[in-house]
């Protein structure tokens, strides 16, 4: 949990030096203001998204291993109005997996920013993007840096989608230096009751 509001704190830091730093005054207050109705989706999701979750893995954590299953658990918390913070606990190749995500809305850019942090890489993995025009699919896109190969950066996209209030489905793929991509992972997530 503290490691969590860590994360969050910095977040929420680089966010104001950002805007500091760009000499633009900051956006009045999500509570003030009057949403715009990506923000009242984003608001929606996060809500939607608050909660225990279990989850049914499938990955491949390198390029040439069949897709094998785990499980694991996720409890996501709101941070504010526009965004959450989750920390997540399986296993990866019958080692434990403990991360921290946060995903959040920038209503200036009218965009999604996510980080991942885990204890096997520890690499942070950072993502934005947005819904599709029917707001049912939201895709990020980002990058990190590979830990097997240094001075190489990768790519990723993920999705996630809500088919229901109780089930979540997210996929990942990692794309090589060339660009083509591979899938990293799918999950599906079912609410704890």
């Amino acid at each position: 949990m503290k490691r969590c509001a860590l994360l969050a704190t910095i977040l929420a830091m680089t966010v104001l030096i950002t805007q500091a730093a760009s000499g633009d005054d900051p956006p009045p207050p999500a509570a003030t203001a009057t949403p715009s109705p990506q923000v009242a989706q984003a608001r929606e999701f996060f809500n939607a998204l608050a909660g225990r979750w279990d989850i049914e893995s499938e990955m491949s954590p390198r390029p040439k291993d069949p897709l094998t299953k785990t499980r694991a658990t996720e409890t996501i918390e709101r941070v504010g109005a526009l965004g959450v913070a989750a920390n997540y606990d399986g296993t990866i190749m019958g080692a434990p997996l403990n991360a921290r995500y946060l995903l959040s809305f920038n209503s200036a850019k009218q965009m999604y920013t996510s980080a991942w942090l885990d204890n096997m890489s520890g690499l942070l993995l950072t993502c934005e993007g947005s819904f599709d025009a029917a707001g049912r699919v939201l895709t990020m896109r980002g990058g990190y840096d590979d830990p097997a190969r240094p001075e190489r950066a990768s790519s990723v996209r993920q999705t996630i989608e809500m088919p229901d209030a109780d089930t979540r489905i997210m996929h990942m793929w990692v794309a090589n230096a060339a660009g083509e991509e591979r899938l990293f992972f799918r999950n599906k997530y079912k609410r704890r009751s």
